[in-house]
């Protein structure tokens, strides 16, 4: 998909690869279960209340929910099911706080014994009665009806307990908690049970035990609930079929007691076209606008790539939040790709798509299959989009296609897309990529794993910035060459303050797409590059770009390492850079035009400016080249209007007594 120019007058320059390195290990992430101390509950009329948690320093939580009626809920809350307390209600509430963690542990996912769905009778009218123990592991409540209590709620109050920046990978969780209320007695309830454990039912006519086939009772209460807010019951619910849903401005809310598993190979062998996408190995295919998932917890216990799918969503005002997606395909893909004719079918634009604090791990794609497959979150013809604090994992052993991606194979772009706070592990072929997008923003996300790219970008107006990238470069036959931070045919693009480190051919790269050309005035400001970079820096057929104040600590052995390499570049401004290259050389003009190089710091490189392949209007000024150990400067003879002047240590030098004597 991304090729370099094979045109014999645009070649790049050979280089020596650097030594292969060891695959990167990531751990995928685990949520935080912490214990909660024993306590009496309190009662009131009877009845118990429902403790309510909070963590250290959190102002104190509204009075416990009363009533399970749907108007009741805050619909100014950014979290679903939050309801208003009853203004009557003024009892003080016994207040807990967690305890600071001790140890983290692996992700676990249970294993279990029977894979597939049994033929048996269906479940009785009254399903069978499961245990649940709340551990009460996070903030975010939904609440069940308690018929005995029949309270109205008013003068809504709401809850927002602090939040992290970013998902990390040791702080994880569903991100909200459920309290399921059956029918209490006041000798009857959670006063008799120290360990906070009650019964409760699934969702009716489903088991609920991982091993029964629940499809046809989870769609049925999905399809026909009352309400547009709709509470999962808790259990481990087993899915062999897509849970269709076409119904607008509902939420689907579950917690960490709900837990959807799948078993459902999908491909007898891989498929090989682009632009398909094939809806009956996805999970959960919602069609409608303005739905919200939360805290839904989906698993695939099948081996291998051609399992099924997460997610497939065609709609507008979609929020997805708090989920924890494992061992899938692919997790989440939104839009409508094209007959691959060139013609966009109608209807093929959504608007205001939401994807936060989600963990999606395990990623395994398809090996040499279609390139719609593989990736952790994707997205085409969309617009108004924010993907943000999500942790996004591929499985060990699998290189899936993109962590995140707006790409272009739907011939579908994307604008105003927000990529923020994300956590991307793993050997992803592309990390992060808003490729064909337009307005799109990438910044203060931590990217690390074995890539081919850790960000690219492909559009008009891309800023990216405040990123930290750690790649160990690997080559793909046919690919892009391994690089940290990649313009692809970007006009107006800004890459500031990210961190490049580890190995790869390219740090830094800009270049013309050779599909729609690009290149043009962008601002590369203020990034460290600090590894093994065969080129830290490198601008090829690009034009009008300033580099400036940028940190270049080239580790690379290899004598023909350079620093920074304008390559058949137009109209560049270079200033402020601090350049190292203590075995390569600190900048290289090869068929640049209208370069200014203007203060810059060589440090200790081996060599400090080569002028070459007919370059013309060249102006070398006021760099320090002092600390350079061999050639300072040299060109070739096929150049013209060369200047260089009052450079430190090639146009003067120091003197030799230089002593303050005051």
């Amino acid at each position: 998909m991304f090729d370099d120019y094979s045109h014999q007058s645009k070649q790049l320059p050979s280089h020596q690869k650097p030594q292969d390195q060891q695959p990167m290990n990531y751990n995928s992430p685990n949520p935080g279960v912490y214990n909660i101390p024993n306590q009496q509950p309190q009662q009131h009329n009877g009845y118990p209340y429902q403790q309510q948690y909070q963590y250290q320093n959190a102002p104190p939580p509204p009075p416990p929910p009363y009533g399970y009626n749907h108007q009741n809920m805050n619909k100014n809350s950014p979290q679903p099911g939050v309801y208003n307390s009853p203004k009557q209600h003024q009892h003080q509430q016994q207040q807990f706080s967690y305890p600071a963690p001790t140890s983290s542990h692996p992700q676990q996912y249970t294993n279990y014994s029977n894979h597939q769905g049994l033929t048996l009778p269906p479940p009785p009218l009254s399903p069978p009665i499961n245990n649940i123990t709340n551990n009460y592991n996070n903030y975010h409540h939904h609440h069940y009806h308690n018929e005995n209590n029949n309270s109205v709620n008013s003068n809504s109050q709401t809850y927002s307990p602090p939040r992290t920046n970013k998902l990390s990978p040791t702080i994880t969780g569903s991100g909200s908690i459920s309290r399921y209320s059956t029918q209490l007695s006041p000798t009857n309830s959670r006063n008799n049970n120290s360990n906070n454990n009650f019964k409760v039912n699934p969702i009716p006519g489903a088991y609920g035990d991982g091993v029964h086939d629940d499809t046809k009772a989870v769609l049925n209460y999905f399809n026909t609930f009352p309400t547009n807010v709709i509470n999962i019951p808790p259990g481990n619910y087993l899915i062999t079929a897509p849970l269709i849903i076409k119904k607008n401005n509902i939420q689907l809310l579950g917690s960490p007691n709900v837990k959807f598993t799948t078993n459902f190979p999908i491909w007898l062998t891989p498929p090989l076209a682009e632009g398909f996408i094939n809806t009956a190995e996805y999970v959960f295919v919602l069609t409608g606008d303005n739905i919200v998932l939360d805290s839904i917890n989906c698993s695939c216990i099948t081996a291998g790539t051609l399992s099924s799918s997460f997610l497939y969503l065609c709609g507008n005002g979609f929020i997805m939040r708090n989920c924890i997606v494992d061992n899938f395909n692919q997790g989440i893909v939104f839009g409508i790709l094209n007959d691959c004719s060139g013609k966009i079918p109608p209807g093929s634009h959504f608007n205001n798509i939401k994807i936060t604090a989600n963990q999606i791990t395990n990623v395994m794609g398809i090996v040499g299959g279609s390139i719609c497959y593989g990736d952790g979150i994707a997205f085409f013809g969309c617009s108004n989009v924010v993907i943000s604090n999500n942790f996004v994992s591929a499985k060990d052993g699998f290189t899936p296609r993109n962590g995140i991606n707006s790409g272009p194979e739907g011939f579908l772009p994307s604008t105003n897309i927000q990529l923020i706070n994300n956590t991307i592990r793993g050997d992803w072929d592309y990390s992060l990529t808003t490729e064909g997008g337009n307005q799109c923003t990438v910044s203060n996300n931590d990217v690390q794993g074995s890539c081919i790219c850790g960000i690219i970008e492909r559009g008009t107006g891309i800023k990216v910035s405040n990123n930290t990238i750690h790649i160990v470069g690997r080559e793909k036959e046919g690919q892009t060459e391994s690089t940290g931070i990649q313009f692809y045919g970007v006009d107006n693009g800004e890459i500031s303050n990210n961190s490049v480190m580890g190995s790869a051919k390219y740090g830094i790269l800009i270049k013309p797409s050779h599909e729609s050309g690009g290149g043009s005035n962008s601002v590369v400001e203020n990034n460290t590059i600090d590894g093994d970079f065969y080129n830290c820096i490198f601008m090829s057929n690009a034009s009008q770009a300033k580099i400036h104040g940028n940190v270049v600590m080239g580790k690379s052995d290899v004598d023909s390492c350079v620093g920074l390499q304008l390559w058949y570049s137009n109209g560049l401004d270079i200033q402020g850079n601090n350049i190292d290259l203590p075995s390569g050389t600190a900048c290289i003009c090869s068929g640049a035009k209208n370069v200014n190089v203007l203060s810059n710091t060589m440090m200790t490189s081996r060599a400090g400016f080569y002028i070459c392949q007919a370059s013309d209007e060249i102006c070398i000024q006021n760099n320090d080249l002092l600390g350079v150990t061999q050639t300072k400067f040299d060109q070739s003879s096929d150049n013209s209007s060369v200047t260089t002047s009052q450079n430190y240590g090639l146009d003067y030098s120091p003197p030799e007594n230089n002593t303050n004597n005051n």
